[in-house]
């Protein structure tokens, strides 16, 4: 199981999936910018992962970015459709739709509507 620390990195930077993806461990070679000392950040997600050599390459980051920002938006527009749902048929908190109401507050069903008399032309 990943540690939460990892997931908590992960969330934040796209860098970090990238790196994952790319060679299925995150802080590989963190001693060239941290010194000798950085060896032991080195954590392993995934053993015997062949890699994913176009995540780690420019490209990859441009696809990558790209993924991410069409998952937004998708999740954004689910949002909004989910919302005008919820703003066209209010539920009564299980599920089931409201009955219609005329002005009066009395239920618009078939079986409140009383037929009227036509008036006879003059």
């Amino acid at each position: 199981m990943v540690p939460q620390m990892l997931i908590r990195i992960m969330e934040r930077t796209p860098g970090t999936l990238r790196e994952l993806l790319g060679t299925g461990m995150i802080l590989n070679h963190a001693e060239l910018m941290f010194g000798e000392g950085a060896r032991a950040l080195k954590v392993v997600v995934f053993e015997e992962y062949r890699g994913f050599l176009l995540a780690i390459l420019p490209p990859g980051a441009f696809l990558g970015l790209g993924l991410l920002i069409a998952a937004k938006n998708w999740i954004d527009k689910r949002r909004e459709r989910r919302a005008a749902r919820k703003a066209v048929a209010p539920t009564t908190g299980h599920g089931l739709t409201r009955p219609r109401t005329s002005e009066s507050g009395r239920p618009t069903t078939p079986n409140s509507i009383r037929a009227r008399p036509i008036a006879p032309a003059e």
